[in-house]
């Protein structure tokens, strides 16, 4: 019999982007069972949910919902965060009273609590989630039917059965605001990314299309026009990517994004595409990869592939 039960939420302002959500709400599915809680996920306080949603039906205010970042933060500091949001998480698992329902927000994984030179590696190296977790966010997270129709239309309008599907991560400084000032992220040119898009395909055997998406507005352009003229079956259907959140963790603080709510509905599509794909292939200017993409991959059970773009001038590995 269950104790209480734990709510995971998506809402906006939130501490970080819809693929990290997910993989707090994988962890905490599988902890609250420990713990003898039940488990759900809600994403009602983001404007996301027009367009994928889940089946959480309780109207509370977003005022209930308790960010666990930002306790962690506040009691804690950023040093050794994830290690410190560990003991945040436990805390709060353990205060749970019987027939008590908590709204929280958590992205932690054990992983995060990794060296970010090993990420990208141990989450190719980490094997899909199990059959039962996969079940259940599969059961739980619905595209809306606007998304669902939307994707098949593009599908069928290009004649497309199966599909592989490249990513690339450019970074939120450069893709939303147009300016790389990063020094310790290397972003190779859009020739450079055009190359890898041939080599996959190359590698692939030359036959199934591949599907391209990106946070950069700019580079699908490019992708676009170029496998346009040089007649491959890259596709790329549209140049209205956004970043979920206004203030993502990975731009400083005092810095805000701008946000059509209505391109949210791009995101959505996107993410059903991921879900839909024969494999995927991430390439990301971050030490982890990108959350977007992996963890909707693993519900789905698409396999999928993630690399940290590296300046190949460098002799040692960042």
């Amino acid at each position: 019999m269950s104790k209480g039960k734990i709510i995971n939420c998506f809402y906006d302002g939130s501490e970080s982007g819809f693929g990290d959500f997910l993989r707090g709400s994988i962890h905490l599915h599988d902890i609250c069972k420990y713990h003898k809680l039940d488990f759900d996920l809600d994403i009602s306080h983001h404007p996301i949910n027009k367009y994928i949603c889940s089946d959480y039906n309780v109207n509370y205010p977003k005022t209930s919902i308790e960010c666990l970042t930002k306790k962690n933060k506040e009691n804690y500091g950023e040093f050794q965060m994830y290690s410190n949001y560990k003991k945040v998480l436990y805390e709060k698992m353990i205060s749970v009273e019987e027939g008590e329902v908590c709204y929280v927000f958590s992205n932690f994984s054990f992983i995060c609590s990794l060296n970010p030179s090993f990420l990208v590696d141990a989450i190719n190296k980490t094997s899909t989630i199990s059959s039962e977790s996969c079940e259940f966010f599969q059961d739980k997270l619905k595209f809306s039917d606007e998304i669902v129709s939307a994707v098949e239309k593009e599908l069928q309008d290009k004649k497309i059965k199966d599909f592989r599907l490249l990513h690339f991560r450019l970074g939120d400084d450069l893709a939303f605001r147009g300016e790389h000032k990063a020094s310790w992220q290397f972003v190779p040119s859009h020739e450079d990314i055009f190359d890898i898009c041939k080599a996959a395909f190359k590698k692939h055997g030359s036959k199934t299309p591949l599907v391209i998406i990106s946070d950069s507005n700019d580079l699908k352009e490019y992708i676009k026009e170029r496998s346009k003229n040089e007649k491959l079956p890259f596709f790329i259907f549209h140049l209205n990517s956004e970043h979920m959140q206004k203030k993502p963790s990975s731009l400083d603080e005092d810095k805000e994004l701008k946000r059509n709510d209505d391109n949210l509905f791009y995101a959505a599509f996107d993410m059903n595409l991921v879900s839909m794909a024969k494999s995927a292939e991430s390439y990301s200017v971050y030490s982890w990869g990108s959350g977007f993409l992996t963890w909707i991959a693993k519900i789905y059970k698409v396999p999928v592939f993630l690399t940290q773009f590296k300046d190949p001038n460098l002799k040692t590995k960042i």
